[in-house]
């Protein structure tokens, strides 16, 4: 990872490197975007406090144990697992962009399937339930 521009806006592209859910390998899986871009793509790779939404979605995927009272952005007991898991079965690129341009265009060329706020009919199927499932143990 590049870390001679620090706070550069940009978008990142997530690929499998191995089959994983039903998906092949080589497969863009989630598309984002940060105005810190290598910030935020640490944060959905589970590198640094604070997992985002890409990095909860994979951990509920894998059945990963919630973490009961770690509120709507849940944890799990498990969540290095689910770094690891990344580490073995994701690569990325970083594109240093507008990406309020980019964003959205590149999510409907190429239909990731985490991606469910941009792309409803082609996200992976069940995921939301997961999702909120987790929340309700996550509030608990």
């Amino acid at each position: 990872m590049r870390t001679d521009s620090k706070d550069d806006p940009g978008i990142y592209i997530i690929k499998l490197t191995k089959p994983a859910f039903g998906l092949t390998a080589g497969r863009i899986i989630y598309i984002g975007k940060g105005d810190d871009v290598e910030k935020r793509l640490n944060q959905e790779l589970g590198k640094v406090t604070g997992a985002a939404t890409f990095f909860r979605s994979i951990g509920v995927m894998l059945g990963k144990t919630i973490i009961p009272g770690s509120g709507k952005n849940f944890r799990f007991y498990e969540q290095q697992e689910v770094s690891d898991w990344l580490d073995e079965h994701t690569r990325y690129t970083i594109i240093r962009c507008d990406w309020q341009k980019e964003e959205k265009k590149l999510i409907k060329e190429h239909k990731p399937p985490f991606n469910y706020t941009y792309n409803a009919k082609h996200y992976y199927p069940g995921l939301l339930e997961l999702r909120k499932k987790a929340k309700a143990i996550a509030r608990k």
